[in-house]
């Protein structure tokens, strides 16, 4: 695909963008200057093969072999076990502190012109050691200071990032619509390795044990070196074609607890596997297809799926605990704390159920769809809607202490790191929201 340059690239407040890393194999000619855009195989020539990647200085990971850090939210609900919503000190009222906007990225969607822009499903960003990280539906990944919103590189694909990113070291993971894993150099954006599979790639990246999961929409789970991108097992699961036409194969992102990684499918199963070796331990049919991902405490796994369906299991059997039927399809992934659970739905409604029987005990009703992952921290609630607003609840209650009009709908959800919360929406703005 031709590379073609990014006009006169500026962040919100008009400050010029300093760098633009890409895959594509020719130079990006900017109007003001020249930057070269080098292809795998030229970027590895340059600096004299993969070795020399070791070159770059390596981030002190005090996680171990993990995607996760206790100061910080590194991938997609925070852990492997994907039940991390952030740091406090929590406020009851936040205003905006800076926004940041990304590109257009203007195609054909069924035929008809259409113009993409800025964070999608799930789309969570990752905030660490003063940086924030997220991909964008405009093909790109962005690495701002998290203090300011100040640019200080790009990296782009040939198209969409729908996938949260997972920083792991001084690596960035994430999926990509083009088919493929994409691995990038944390400090600068430049291309480490990419993995191809058959199809789309929505699934968010998770690092276990030094092992690298992601689902395909070629219905196959991954495990692959994450040094490298080398496969070291791969298991297909049940393959449902898609009517009406969208999502297949795996579009949920795995779970790890155990030794064990659970996924979902759009076939509507959720499978557990040896994380070691691939081995198909067991599966659970929900009935409808689960693009939720599976929450992990305790013993315990809970997710949801299309048909309204919130479901309780065991992690070792795949046996039901409890379930329960809501008026919606369930794209969100629930929260569990303690021995609540929190879940968007498609009925307009933030749900919240006892974690240990199901039974529900409070919801709040929004002006659409909820298809974000509702993070709680401090006893705060924060998710954002179709309906343009997001929003801070008390957790225990239900009752709303501060919203704010994005008027636009945000399908991503929040990262709360230090108290402050970064999220995109759908019309190319990111924000970041402090105490007010």
């Amino acid at each position: 695909m031709c590379a073609v340059c990014l006009p006169t690239p500026q962040n919100r407040r008009g400050e010029p963008l300093r760098l633009l890393v890409t895959l594509e194999s020719k130079p990006v000619i900017h109007p003001k200057r020249s930057l070269y855009s080098p292809s795998r195989r030229d970027f590895l020539k340059s600096v004299g093969g993969v070795a020399m990647l070791s070159a770059f200085p390596a981030t002190v990971w005090a996680s171990g072999h993990s995607s996760h850090s206790d100061t910080g939210v590194a991938m997609f609900r925070g852990n492997p076990a994907r039940n991390f919503y952030g740091t406090g000190p929590m406020a009851d009222r936040y205003e905006v502190a800076w926004t940041f906007r990304t590109e257009d990225f203007n195609t054909r969607l069924h035929g008809e012109a259409y113009s993409w822009s800025g964070t999608g499903w799930t789309g969570q960003a990752s905030c660490l050691d003063g940086m924030v990280y997220f991909g964008s539906v405009d093909r790109h990944i962005y690495a701002l200071d998290a203090s300011n919103g100040a640019f200080k590189w790009a990296y782009r694909a040939p198209k969409m990032f729908k996938s949260s990113l997972c920083v792991y070291g001084n690596l960035i993971f994430s999926g990509n619509v083009d088919n493929r894993v994409h691995c990038i150099r944390r400090q600068t954006g430049e291309p480490v390795w990419t993995f191809k599979t058959r199809s789309d790639v929505d699934s968010s990246p998770v690092v276990a044990d030094d092992r690298l999961y992601i689902g395909g929409e070629d219905s196959t789970l991954y495990c692959l070196d994450p040094s490298s991108g080398d496969v070291l097992w791969k298991e297909k699961v049940n393959r449902k074609e898609p009517s009406p036409p969208g999502g297949k194969g795996i579009e949920s992102s795995p779970a790890v607890a155990n030794g064990r990684v659970f996924a979902s499918s759009y076939s509507g199963y959720v499978y557990a596997f040896d994380a070691e070796t691939g081995t198909k331990l067991w599966s659970f049919e929900t009935g409808d297809d689960t693009d939720s991902t599976p929450t992990l405490v305790g013993d315990l796994l809970y997710i949801g799926c299309e048909s309204g369906e919130l479901f309780c299991l065991t992690q070792d059997e795949g046996k039901k605990v409890w379930s329960k039927t809501l008026a919606g399809g369930l794209w969100s992934t629930p929260a569990v704390v303690g021995d609540k659970l929190w879940i968007g739905c498609d009925d307009r409604n933030l749900y919240c159920f006892d974690a240990v029987d199901g039974a529900e005990l409070w919801r709040f009703e929004t002006g659409d769809a909820i298809w974000t992952s509702p993070c709680v921290v401090e006893d705060r609630l924060v998710f954002g809607g179709y309906d343009g607003r997001l929003r801070l609840l008390d957790a225990q209650k239900g009752d709303e202490l501060w919203s704010f009009d994005a008027k636009t709908r945000f399908l991503s959800t929040a990262c709360i790191v230090d108290g402050k919360i970064f999220i995109g929406c759908r019309d190319g703005l990111f924000y970041c929201f402090s105490p007010g």
